[in-house]
């Protein structure tokens, strides 16, 4: 009820603006959208196995878990966005990769970053994130893949062109470097 007042409020100091000119028009339509886009941001509820997950939870898990990441406590910071934990989210697993990747735990990392992968197979950056754990466990065969399905998302992606230039120089590969 709260939202709709907030609403009828906002229509009526939309109604005050006598000027209508494309600039005004343009500004009306933004203020529309954003306030349109948190009322509804605000309001949407994730439900997984029966345990309804807030927006302003997942606001607060990741804010903790940066928190705790800044103070290099990972395990924290990994605690924290368990507790939202849901496994069709590209967000929570991208994050958790990258946490598990810092805490030293390169396997579950890994486990992470091919969910984040799973869920959108063209994200660039799941796939940089998933070289770091497979490169210190030294999967280089993983991680020469990963640099080919980045560049076949990407072709002039400077960073995986030249990573893997690198690769097939070390392996004396000198035609393809």
């Amino acid at each position: 009820m709260e939202i709709i007042k907030q609403f009828l409020k906002f229509i009526k100091f939309v109604k005050f603006i006598k000027v209508f000119n494309l600039m005004s028009l343009y500004f009306i339509t933004l203020l529309t959208f954003n306030f349109m886009n948190s009322l509804m941001f605000s309001t949407i509820a994730f439900s997984q196995t029966g345990k309804d997950i807030h927006v302003l939870d997942w606001q607060s898990a990741f804010s903790k878990s940066y928190e705790f990441e800044s103070k290099k406590n990972y395990k924290e910071a990994i605690n924290s966005l368990n507790s939202i934990y849901q496994d069709n989210s590209y967000e929570i697993n991208l994050r958790l990769g990258w946490l598990c990747f810092n805490a030293k735990e390169n396997k579950k990392s890994i486990e992470y970053y091919r969910k984040a992968i799973a869920l959108k197979p063209n994200s660039i950056e799941a796939r940089f994130g998933y070289i770091k754990p497979a490169s210190t466990l030294e999967k280089w065969d993983i991680v020469f893949e990963q640099y080919q399905e980045i560049l076949k998302i990407d072709k002039q992606n400077t960073y995986a062109n030249y990573w893997i230039g690198m690769m097939y120089y070390n392996r004396s590969n000198f035609s393809q470097a």
